[in-house]
């Protein structure tokens, strides 16, 4: 571990480095536990709703729009990221996600991903106060890098959300479920589609695992996927976007465990009831085959 805590004796001289230090060690050790167990990923809401949609629910912040429309919706939520530090939007945002007209051509997909950012690093002249230091005078506090000199100390950082959209497949170290594998195959035609989802790992293995995550660096979080139409051309009526119903939306690690395992189960049902019914049939047959050889003899004994 690379953690460092502070020996106080009697007599030295403290200093705010020291404090701080003091201070960082037990976050960093409950960030450790937190990374190991829970990994990255979202851990309630954060649901990425198209206002235009039938069974859109409105709310104050982001009211029902006719469809089509380029406009999406982020419900309130919480999230972790790969630092350990949870990432919490209180309130509903919506996101204008109308394409460029001088950007030609359009990306077919964008990713839209939060994460945490403080008033020390975000686009901001304060330190979490309401444009001053909380000493009266309505100035810059000068801590971030376009401040000016500050005519009081800031002590205190506020933390911040940062929603951003960004081109598929996203930025680098994004916290997302992997790209779904394709297969030539589907119900046995050939040349078609089929989405394949792999449960190799089992619940126990898959909680036992440690996150791959990278803890230094930028903890993006992936909320949802969204397709963008191509250019109307001639009498083409403009279509709007549409969100990817397989988003790679990842939860964090108990949650996405417990998800996987319930998929393999219902995968495991399903492919069961198929060769049941398999079954059925042949039995079905076998007996109607039965029934139409009994009929024959019964017409050669009369």
């Amino acid at each position: 571990m690379s953690m460092q805590s502070v020996k106080f004796r009697d007599g030295m001289v403290i200093t705010a480095d020291d404090l701080d230090t003091a201070m960082r060690y037990p976050l960093g050790v409950i960030q450790t536990l937190v990374r190991a167990y829970f990994g990255c990923g979202i851990v309630c809401g954060l649901e990425v709703r198209d206002p235009g949609a039938q069974d859109y629910q409105e709310v104050p912040d982001c009211p029902r729009l006719p469809a089509p429309n380029f406009t999406v919706c982020i419900e309130p939520g919480v999230a972790l990221g790969c630092d350990g530090y949870p990432i919490e939007l209180c309130a509903p945002i919506k996101l204008d996600l109308t394409p460029d007209p001088c950007c030609d051509p359009r990306p077919e997909k964008v990713c839209i991903a939060i994460r945490r950012r403080t008033s020390d690093d975000a686009p901001r002249q304060d330190c979490g106060g309401q444009g001053n230091c909380g000493c009266g005078q309505n100035k810059s506090c000068g801590c971030g890098q376009t401040g000016h000199t500050p005519s009081c100390q800031c002590t205190r950082i506020r933390d911040h959300v940062e929603v951003r959209v960004f081109n598929a497949p996203g930025p680098k170290g994004l916290c997302a479920l992997p790209e779904q594998k394709t297969s030539p195959r589907q119900d046995g035609v050939p040349g078609a589609a089929a989405r394949e989802r792999e449960f190799k790992v089992g619940l126990c293995d898959c909680l036992k695992a440690c996150s791959d995550c990278d803890a230094c660096g930028e903890s993006w979080i992936l909320l949802g996927e969204v397709t963008i139409p191509k250019k109307a051309v001639g009498n083409e009526t403009q279509l709007g976007i549409s969100l990817v119903p397989e988003s790679r939306r990842q939860y964090v690690k108990p949650t996405q465990c417990a998800c996987n395992e319930t998929a393999r189960l219902n995968e495991e049902a399903k492919h069961q009831k198929e060769d049941d019914d398999e079954r059925l049939k042949a039995y079905q047959k076998r007996e109607a085959d039965i029934e139409t050889r009994l009929k024959a003899l019964e017409a050669k004994v009369k």
